[in-house]
């Protein structure tokens, strides 16, 4: 029995056929190319506020997972007060939540 007369073996280099055809038609022909789109800079817009993590230095375990805190990007130095500061800050503003979700 000869690879022409099996079934199997036809239907197998139709499908092949078929895909090379396929994928043929998918290639853009030399007039068709496509333009290339200009070059686009991104811009990049950075947030006032950046959200913060405390966590020990040594271990890098966090100290409160479920509580982050935002605080201005323009903030770099981590000193105790700042840290204070932005504690009392968001102190300040749950407490102004709670008293609006009350009335």
């Amino acid at each position: 029995m000869m690879k022409t007369d099996d079934e199997l073996f036809i239907r197998d280099t139709v499908l092949f056929a078929n895909t090379v055809e396929s994928v043929i038609s998918l290639q853009p022909e030399e007039d068709k190319k496509r333009k290339i789109p200009p070059v686009t800079i991104p811009k990049i817009k950075w947030h006032n506020k950046i959200t913060c993590i405390m966590y020990h230095p040594l271990s890098r375990i966090i100290h409160k997972p479920d509580k982050p805190y935002e605080e201005d990007f323009r903030l770099i130095v981590r000193t105790k007060e700042t840290v204070m500061k932005a504690a009392e800050k968001k102190a300040a503003a749950a407490a102004a939540a709670a008293a609006r979700d009350k009335e």
